[in-house]
């Protein structure tokens, strides 16, 4: 019997279930599949969306089908189509984000490549790839509990929960019907019925974050453990004050805890960049923008002057997804207006309604909207939105200010602006880091500020403008540094031709917010009652017209803008009151006038804007025309191009030019050419004939009474005019010179140079180029003479010719040989100083810092030396000049002993004389030295600047000169020489001259400067003459030799700046033998170089003319010559006094 109960009541129980299965699978997944039908619509119409380019409208219907996804499948979807419209709206980092999310729901997901874009192609393998790195490595660090597994059931979700529900209740009603104690009844198999829920442990730092499960608020914070979770997938949401919404996918298993570990972010600041060349200008209205993002909130572009209506969708994003079904419930009320709404009429600000007191908020929302509905209702669902996006999204403004660009004094809107935010901002003016002022204490946070700049403000290009939170400071934008400009005066009247000052208790300035042309005008300055401002500026020129527009708010007749001329108020000339911009013409005559105008108030009282504006001045002078060239110094050439230039004012379009001969006209040059006031007359009329009393003709082609003539000036034909040679010329053979002349008119491009001695010609090169310049190479073949000059001639007609001067050619000087270099060895030399030669030809070297005499034959064969560092006998401190007279007794100046030499010319000391001092016969680091034909001795007493003679013992004799440049007197002498007259010629170094002296010491006369020119100097410092008295001179710091005659006549120059053969390197001492040949001591280059005369034995008869060519080269190079002293001996102290 008890069995049949037991029976009976196991019956009763599986008709009971089966009945709550039937209901279970037939009527609850109809509302399971309502919501699916919802989702899938809203997909639907966001890919329609998507397919029309509208990527925002799309990712809201997408997103609000994310809200009402449950299965898997539906998720994904949602999350995939999500990702496709943010890279579609260049949002990469959402959409890859979103993809993760798409795999991460159903890892399976694949895409078809053929209808996506390589790059999102590879984006999605890319963080597929990602997605199943990360499954197979098992890092979920936030879900801790083993993840259920997944039933599947035919007909939805919903369906599934009531089934395992059923289960559950059919297993606990069994168990008690039954009333068993075994295992039979769904327990564990000691009566403990099995784990039904499982929990979850959610943690986050910060701690206190809201725990939203499955959308629903749990009414708790982190950190907490969510209890009876029933098994499966769920979806743990954080949100908290001040950081990013973070959302986790956790599985569930019975019986068990999952653990949730977040770590909230802060939300991400983005600076948008100002456009490149922004610049503000003083007085002028500018739109200051900005946008907001903040945690929580999605990013949302609204384009600028998009309205109300995006800025409230684009608001409700900020809400947290789980605060957002009503506010998206009332959206899709007004958008079922919107068609009705679009015909009625709006108000005159262009608002569609107002926010009224008395208006009733929808009960309900259906499919349909009623007729009945009023649009005050949509409007008070508007002001609801408002206040629930303020209340409610979590929003710091975090973006920089859109500064506007201005674009022809306009202001043109740059770019779009992000608006999520809707509280109050404050945003002030810095200057680098210097705050300037407060441009508004608070203005609400809609992205947009008007502002006129204030005018006061200097220029500079480092302004920013910070916009914050009125209600937390440390919440701010700040923008990258821009440019804020005065508008110059002159720019802002239009006319830069004037010169504009302002003055009075205020300056006026330009600005841009009022004006009549060109995008900005002059404003007079802030005054108060009883002050002026004023702007003035001289006009020059007429008779004319000045043409102004002013305007000016004040004061009807008490605060007036006035226009004086030269300080007299003009009659009818004033405004006050509310005058528009209206155009004042003022009449000039010729002259200069000062102009002003001036904004003035009386002792009380302001109205308007207390101010008068000024803009587009022009000065517009009467037709006249001036001609600026030929002037009465032009001198035109026939045959040749002319150049007329004037200047002219009105509006004269076309002018004729005419050509007259006193007052006679010559020819038309043109009958008709643009006034822009130059003409080119291709060629002067070679027929015309010359002239002084040539004058031009401008006129107006439309007005012969308009016009102006030149000055008289100068026609003629062709000309060739020689500029070089001159007669006071003197070439050398040898001697690279420049032939040069000018030319005038149609002379040919190519000319013949002809070379004349006298009548007759010599030389010639044709056809050379007629650029003005002929480097001629002087050759040997030419003889000496003072009757030579060149003719330049035209290569086409020899008729037009130039002819040079007359001027000397002398005999040049050519390299024979050399010896030494730098050692101590025989032969060889460390600083030689001075040279001299015997009878025989044989040659004295004073090696100075071998301290030594060297003697070698004429062509530098070493014979003998003698001397050794010392004061004894034979000994030398630094010898330095050297002499030989007519028995062959040698001469040494020893340097550092402070006296003079004499040994035989074969190296035996003879007798020595002198010491230090300044007394007769005493020295102070003499020089040079030399004997004349009769024995007498002369020495150049260098440190006492004076000229001491001796007898061949060294008995004193006379004595000259002192310090100075005066006639006689001598800076520094270094080197001296006697003549077969007995004349006496020093170098006078320090003063970079010659100096000629009777035996006695009376001034002769004296040559030479300093430069580089012939006949002068850089340093003079050895002297010698020849048979005939010629007179040789090393300029040492130009690096040449120079010939003269005995009164001082240039002959000729050889050497430049070098070390080979004829180069110098600083000449130091020189002497000419019995033959003419020029021996040199070439100081820095350790050597002798020996020279002669260039020989003209073999020159050609004079009938038969030598062609000469062109030299390429350069006629000297320039030379750079590190740390050399002016005084080469830099070891010797010289105490000047």
């Amino acid at each position: 019997m008890n069995h049949d109960i037991f029976q009976s009541k196991l019956l009763i129980i599986s008709v009971i279930f089966l009945f709550i299965l039937l209901i279970s699978s037939d009527v609850l997944p109809k509302n399971n599949v309502s919501a699916q039908r919802d989702v899938d619509r809203l997909i639907r119409e966001g890919k329609d969306l998507y397919k029309n380019g509208e990527y925002r409208e799309a990712i809201v219907k997408f997103l609000e089908a994310k809200d009402l996804a449950r299965t898997r499948e539906e998720i994904s979807e949602v999350y995939f189509n999500l990702s496709t419209a943010y890279y579609a709206s260049n949002q990469s980092v959402e959409a890859k984000q979103h993809l993760q999310k798409s795999l991460e729901t159903l890892p399976e997901r694949t895409i078809d490549a053929r209808y996506y874009s390589a790059d999102f192609v590879e984006m999605f393998n890319e963080t597929k790839a990602e997605s199943i790195k990360l499954k197979e490595k098992e890092k979920r660090p936030i879900v801790k509990a083993k993840p259920a597994v997944e039933k599947k059931v035919k007909k939805g979700g919903g369906g599934l929960l009531i089934i395992l529900g059923v289960l559950v209740l059919g297993g606990g009603a069994a168990a008690f019907l039954l009333g068993g104690k075994g295992s039979d009844g769904g327990g564990n198999g000691n009566g403990t019925p099995a784990a039904v829920y499982g929990s979850i442990q959610v943690l986050s730092s910060p701690t206190g974050a809201q725990v939203f499960l499955d959308g629903s608020d749990t009414g708790s914070t982190t950190n907490t453990t969510l209890t009876n979770v029933s098994p499966g997938s769920h979806t743990v949401d954080l949100v908290m004050e001040g950081y990013e919404d973070d959302q986790v996918f956790v599985s569930v298993t019975a019986g068990q805890t999952a653990t949730v570990s977040v770590t909230l972010t802060q939300p991400t600041i983005t600076v948008l960049e100002l456009p490149i060349g922004t610049v503000w200008t003083t007085g002028e209205g500018v739109e200051i923008k900005w946008g907001v993002s903040g945690s929580g909130a999605s990013q949302a572009v609204v384009s600028t002057g998009a309205g109300l209506d995006p800025l409230i969708n684009q608001g409700g994003r900020a809400l947290s997804r789980f605060q957002r079904r009503s506010f998206q419930e009332r959206r899709f009320l007004r958008s079922a207006l919107k068609e009705r709404r679009s015909s009625e009429d709006v108000d005159s600000y262009g608002n569609r309604g107002m926010l009224s007191s008395n208006t009733s908020e929808p009960q309900g929302i259906s499919g349909e909207i009623s007729s009945s509905v009023k649009e005050g209702d949509i409007v008070h669902e508007r002001a609801k939105d408002i206040r629930d996006i303020k209340r409610n999204s979590r929003v710091g403004i975090i973006n920089a200010p859109v500064v506007p660009q201005i674009s022809s004094g306009k202001f043109r809107p740059s770019g779009d602006i992000r608006v999520l935010g809707l509280s109050n901002v404050k945003i002030d003016l810095y200057k680098g880091s210097t705050f300037n002022q407060t441009i508004v204490s608070s203005t609400e946070n809609d992205g947009s500020y008007l502002w006129t700049v204030d005018p006061s403000l200097a220029d500079g290009t480092d302004y920013k403008v910070r916009i914050l939170s009125t209600s937390d400071s440390s919440v701010y934008g700040e923008s990258d540094a821009f440019e804020i400009n005065s508008v110059d005066i002159s720019e802002a009247v239009d006319n830069s031709d004037l010169a504009w000052s302002t003055g009075g208790d205020a300056d006026w300035f330009g600005q841009a917010g009022s004006y009549y042309y060109d995008g900005d005008a002059l404003q007079s300055g802030a005054v108060s009652d009883s002050q002026l401002s004023y702007v003035q500026t001289t006009v020059t020129g007429g008779p004319g017209s000045l043409n102004f527009y002013w305007k000016v708010s004040s004061e009807n007749t008490f605060d007036n803008l006035t226009f004086y001329v030269d300080g007299v108020e003009v009659p009818n000339y004033q405004i006050s009151g509310e005058v528009d911009w209206e155009q004042k013409t003022y009449s000039i005559g010729g002259g200069s006038y000062l102009v002003k105008w001036e904004y003035k108030k009386d002792s009380s009282l302001s109205s308007g804007s207390d101010c008068g504006w000024l803009d587009k001045v022009e000065l517009i002078l009467d037709n006249t025309i001036t001609i600026t060239n030929p002037t009465s110094s032009t001198t035109w050439t026939k045959g040749n191009p002319a150049d007329i230039t004037w200047t002219s004012t009105g509006s004269i379009t076309n002018v004729k030019i005419d050509l007259y001969k006193g007052i006679t006209l010559q020819e038309t040059i043109i009958s008709s050419t643009a006034n822009d006031g130059t003409y080119t007359w291709a060629q002067v009329n070679s027929t015309l004939a010359d002239g002084t009393d040539y004058k031009v003709r401008v006129s107006s082609t439309t007005d012969s009474g308009v016009y102006d003539e030149s000055d008289a000036f100068t026609i003629e034909g062709r000309s060739i005019t020689v500029t070089s040679p001159t007669s006071a010329d003197i070439w050398s053979t040898g001697q690279l010179v420049n032939v040069t002349w000018t030319s005038s008119g149609a002379v040919s491009n190519y000319v013949d140079l002809d070379v004349y001695k006298g009548t007759t010609l010599v030389g010639y090169a044709s056809s050379i180029d007629n650029d003005g310049i002929f480097s001629w190479l002087v050759d040997s073949f030419y003889v000496e003479g003072t009757d030579y000059k060149i003719r330049i001639s035209d290569d086409t007609d020899a008729s037009i010719y130039g002819e040079s001067g007359i001027f000397t050619l002398n005999h040049g000087y050519e390299y024979v040989h050399q010896w030494g270099s730098y050692g101590s060895v025989d032969a060889l030399f460390d600083d030689p100083c001075d040279v001299a030669v015997d009878s025989s030809g044989n040659v004295y070297v004073t090696d100075s810092t071998n301290h030594r005499i060297q003697k070698f034959t004429s062509d530098g064969t070493f014979l003998i030396n003698w001397g050794s560092n010392g004061s004894g006998d034979g000994q030398f401190s630094f010898p330095y000049g050297v002499a030989v007279d007519s028995s062959n007794y040698v001469y040494v100046v020893d340097y550092g002993n402070h006296r003079v030499q004499k040994f035989t010319s074969g190296g035996t000391y003879v007798t020595q004389w002198g010491s230090n001092g300044s007394g007769d016969g005493q020295f102070f680091y003499p020089q040079g030295i030399a004997v004349d034909n009769i024995g007498y001795v002369y020495v150049c007493d260098a440190g006492n600047d004076r000229m001491q003679k001796f007898t061949s013992t060294g008995l004193f004799v006379i004595k000259w000169g002192s310090y100075g440049s005066g006639d006689g007197q001598f800076n520094y002498s270094t080197g001296i020489a006697v003549d077969s007259n007995r004349y006496v010629y020093v170098a006078d170094q320090g003063n970079n001259r010659i100096q000629k002296f009777y035996s006695d010491g009376t001034f002769a006369t004296k040559w030479g400067s300093y430069g580089s020119g012939d006949g002068q100097f850089d340093y003079p410092t050895g002297i010698a003459v020849d048979s005939s008295n010629n007179v040789y001179v090393s300029d040492s710091f130009n690096d040449r030799i120079q010939k003269f005659r005995p009164d001082g006549t240039w002959v000729t120059k050889w050497g430049s700046f070098g070390s080979l053969d004829g180069e110098f390197n600083w000449p130091e001492g020189l002497t000419v033998d019995s033959f003419g040949y020029v021996y040199v001591s070439d100081f820095y280059n350790y050597r002798i170089q020996k020279f002669q005369a260039i020989d003209t034995s073999s020159s050609l008869s004079l009938n038969s003319p030598r062609i000469i060519k062109s030299y390429l080269g350069p006629i000297k190079s320039s030379k750079t010559r590190p740390n050399k002293s002016r005084t080469p001996l830099t070891r010797r102290p010289r105490n000047k006094k």
